[in-house]
């Protein structure tokens, strides 16, 4: 009998957990880098990191797992900006900030949420959080060929014509996809040209199929069915 485990994802700064955490969390022992490295820390490091978390990715992933792992016994604090401010500082988002707060929670590396998440972080931020660290970096915490948010959106933009019609034979409408007129008939009529030359495909592999089937029986019925002149002639040469 496979035994089940239940699942725990990160709570947000407001639940009662991560409020219990920071209530039991000992601010006036203060850790030192030296501390952090070494593994003497008295209590958990809590670390802190932020992003916008678009699409969320395999970097994504790694950037987390990074800054969970910097040290030993890291409780890591991870904030998600909002909407708004994602907009006014860098732009427009594919996930709302809700799908973006869920995503980041469900990472194993995440032990807790930061909803609306400060841009810029200040003392009375680190402070209220009671931070001993922040995980920040500009560059992407590649290994070998990680994606980014740009590369996907880069594929998506690339590959524009294909999810376009991907999704209309879903059943998404052309407003929904901010087609117009021209456009979703053109897509319409290649998803059909491709559903008949995929038949016509099928046809032809079936025939071809058939036609081996033909000629294999035609080779072994001949084979095996003596030829009536040469067994008129066997019977002639075998009378006395």
């Amino acid at each position: 009998m496979t035994s089940k485990r239940q699942m725990k994802l990160a709570p947000f700064t407001e639940d009662e957990q991560a409020l219990e955490t920071l209530k039991f969390c000992d601010y006036s022992i203060k850790i030192s880098k030296e501390m952090a490295i070494s593994g003497t820390a008295p209590r958990p490091i809590r670390v802190y990191t932020d992003g916008i978390y678009d699409l969320f990715h395999p970097g994504h992933a790694r950037q987390l797992m990074q800054a969970k792992y910097l040290f030993t016994n890291v409780y890591l604090i991870v904030g998600v900006c909002s909407d708004k401010e994602t907009k006014e500082n860098k732009g427009r988002t594919v996930m709302d900030e809700n799908e973006r707060y869920e995503v980041v929670r469900h990472c194993r590396h995440v032990d807790e949420v930061v909803l609306d998440a400060p841009w810029t972080l200040d003392d009375e931020f680190l402070n209220r959080h009671k931070i001993d660290f922040v995980a920040h970096d500009d560059a992407p915490y590649a290994a070998g060929n990680i994606v980014s948010t740009s590369d996907i959106v880069a594929r998506i933009v690339k590959d524009y014509d294909v999810y376009a019609r991907r999704n209309l034979a879903r059943g998404y409408s052309a407003e929904q996809l901010n087609l117009n007129l021209i456009d979703q008939t053109k897509y319409l009529v290649e998803d059909e040209l491709e559903k008949v030359k995929e038949k016509l495909n099928g046809c032809l592999e079936y025939w071809k199929k058939k036609s081996k089937d033909f000629v294999g029986n035609f080779i072994t019925y001949h084979l095996e069915t003596p030829n009536p002149v040469e067994s008129k002639v066997a019977e002639e040469d075998t009378k006395p």
